[in-house]
């Protein structure tokens, strides 16, 4: 038996997927440039978009097994390289490493600027995704980035102002 037979439940069956990465966005207000993951189905209309923030030291190819379930049930799961990878290994005293979680959202924030661009990159996904239903997830360090997204305060340790950093774009 299935899970879905053991359980009573039911949903779609999963659908092929494609994966473009790296997308490669300048940013050059975190000094160096933004890389990007897309996954998505390859049918579908009205797809709805899920930010994904890795944990600290993951990359874009972290959490490959729950991204695509994600996208092979219906989403456009886009996830970014933060700062805090090891992949990028910024130096222990760089100047950016006590605002790694300012840069996280500013990440997800740059996503969110480019999202016709990154789906543009896409073969056959122009067209197809749903701007208006986006919501964040993140695992984490990225769960604290994807709640930031939709309205945690986080009191900065340097200034001690906890500023609202959300986004009228993720609904979730």
């Amino acid at each position: 038996m299935t899970p879905h037979q053991t359980t009573g439940l039911t949903g779609p069956a999963p659908t092929p997927t494609v994966t473009v990465k790296p997308i490669v966005l300048p940013a050059p207000q975190r000094g160096q440039d933004l890389h990007v993951r897309v996954s998505a189905p390859l049918t579908g209309t009205r797809l709805p978009i899920v930010l994904f923030a890795h944990g600290f030291g993951s990359d874009l190819d972290g959490y490959a097994p729950l991204v695509d379930h994600w996208a092979s049930h219906g989403f456009v799961v886009i996830q970014a390289t933060h700062l805090d990878s090891k992949r990028v290994a910024i130096a222990a005293d760089d100047s950016r490493r006590p605002h790694l979680w300012r840069y996280r959202v500013q990440d997800m924030k740059r996503i969110l600027d480019e999202l016709k661009l990154l789906e543009a990159s896409v073969p056959g996904l122009p067209g197809r995704v749903d701007h208006s239903r986006i919501v964040a997830a993140g695992h984490s360090f990225g769960g604290q980035t994807a709640g930031i997204l939709v309205g945690l305060r986080v009191t900065d340790p340097q200034t001690g102002t906890a500023d609202d950093l959300s986004d009228y774009r993720v609904m979730a």
